[in-house]
């Protein structure tokens, strides 16, 4: 030991330790604190309030401030409402007579499905199609994927999932799919551009859609729709948003949490609004007629394990405009050992491979025949009566006396006693 190094005695250092006590202040720090606290009501510096600290690390209810549509539409931005706010009206069974009330009603019509659209969905549905090589749904990935999901949240099916059941067209177009190019799909985006039905008042803003770019149409065509179109801000019939054109592909996705049906009446309403769009377009040239009973949409609805595909078709007569779907498969991901899991995803490149041109060409003859130059009094409301009663009555003697274009068909159109009555919709099953 160095012997220049002098260690106090024991007794010399308790009575150094004794002398120095009362001098003790709060920048010496007590061991401790919440003594100190109980004798001074204030915690010793270098220590936080525990209950700050505390606050940062309790859940709490996730509180987000809504830029209404009507008000980012005026700015020239896009609103995009959070995915749990924006399914929140869909969540009340109320919301199908809403939708009723605006003339699109999701039970069956008392009419034979036509031969066109049994014909359309089956090949949809039959003819074949590529899939990924290398995805959350091969062989030995697809059990694990089904039983990671069955706790996931929204975002997370989504994230997982939802581009293997339902096809990208962006990417498909990126990965060479040129003829994809006049596509433009959009992931939770509201459908700013168009009009809100009037007894709904709330615009769609799907999980997923797919629409035209402007590049699928001429500049002559362009011209002749910039009437329907206006300004930036304005809303009308055939957009959805600026740079989407005539959707007819919607998907919304739910997890294990949430009901299926809560999808079903979101894509119900999207595609609607979207067909009201078409029909006002062919009512200018007086062709309406042609759209009759005619799939012009289609909507996926699907969470962690099960898959529900519609086509979607108006009924017409006169100035009467009606909307309805069509069951086209509704499947487990995992049954059948695992065949069923790519049936969406083909069936939606088959829409963009089949559907599309067919569609697009049925625009564009429609366009081609509006006048260069015209004033049309165009119904730019996209509304139906508000009265319940009234569009019961109408509803009635609508599809009474509505044609069957199924010329197969052997039965003739029940008169109705009251609005359309629930029938259950047997999917179209393949082979």
């Amino acid at each position: 030991m160095d012997p220049h190094y002098n260690l106090p005695s024991q007794r010399e250092k308790s009575a150094t330790e004794a002398a120095e006590g009362d001098k003790i202040t709060e920048a010496s720090a007590p061991t401790d604190p919440i003594a100190y606290w109980i004798d001074n009501h204030a915690w010793p510096a270098g220590h936080s309030d525990p209950g700050l600290e505390m606050s940062r690390l309790i859940s709490r209810k996730r509180s987000s401030t809504k830029l209404s549509v009507d008000q980012a539409s005026s700015q020239g931005t896009p609103s995009r409402v959070p995915r749990d706010d924006k399914s929140r009206p869909y969540q009340n069974s109320d919301y199908e007579e809403a939708l009723a009330a605006a003339g699109a009603f999701m039970d069956k019509p008392d009419l034979v499905i036509t031969k066109t659209i049994k014909d359309l969905c089956k090949k949809l549905l039959d003819t074949s199609q590529s899939v990924p090589k290398v995805s959350r749904f091969h062989d030995d990935v697809l059990e694990k994927t089904c039983k990671n999901l069955r706790i996931a949240n929204k975002a997370q099916v989504i994230k997982d999932i939802t581009f293997l059941i339902v096809a990208s067209a962006q990417d498909l177009a990126d990965l060479g799919a040129c003829k994809l190019d006049i596509l433009m799909e959009k992931v939770n985006s509201s459908w700013l551009k168009c009009l809100p039905f009037a007894t709904i008042g709330k615009r769609p803003q799907p999980d997923y859609s797919v629409g035209f770019r402007k590049s699928a149409f001429s500049e002559e065509q362009l011209t002749k729709l910039s009437p329907l179109i206006g300004k930036f801000s304005d809303q009308g019939s055939v957009q959805a948003r600026w740079d989407m054109y005539f959707p007819f592909l919607t998907c919304e996705v739910k997890c294990s949490a949430e009901d299926l049906k809560i999808a079903d009446r979101q894509n119900m309403h999207s595609a609607s609004v979207s067909i009201k769009g078409i029909v006002e377009l062919f009512r200018l040239i007086n062709q309406q007629q042609k759209l009759h009973q005619e799939i012009l949409a289609f909507s996926v609805s699907h969470d962690n394990e099960t898959v529900r595909i519609y086509g979607h078709y108006p009924l017409i007569n006169g100035d009467k405009t009606f909307f309805y779907r069509h069951l086209i498969d509704t499947f487990y991901i995992a049954a059948r050992d695992d065949k069923e899991k790519w049936t969406a995803y083909k069936f939606t490149k088959n829409i963009y491979d089949i559907f599309v041109p067919i569609h697009l060409k049925r625009l564009c003859d429609a366009i081609d025949k509006l006048p260069a130059q015209y004033n049309f009094d165009v119904d730019t409301s996209l509304s139906f009566p508000s009265q319940p009663e009234r569009d019961s009555e109408d509803t009635k003697s609508v599809l009474s006396s509505l044609p069957n274009t199924d010329s197969t068909a052997n039965s003739k159109p029940t008169s109705q006693s009251s609005a359309p009555t629930s029938k259950k919709q047997a999917p179209l099953r393949r082979g």
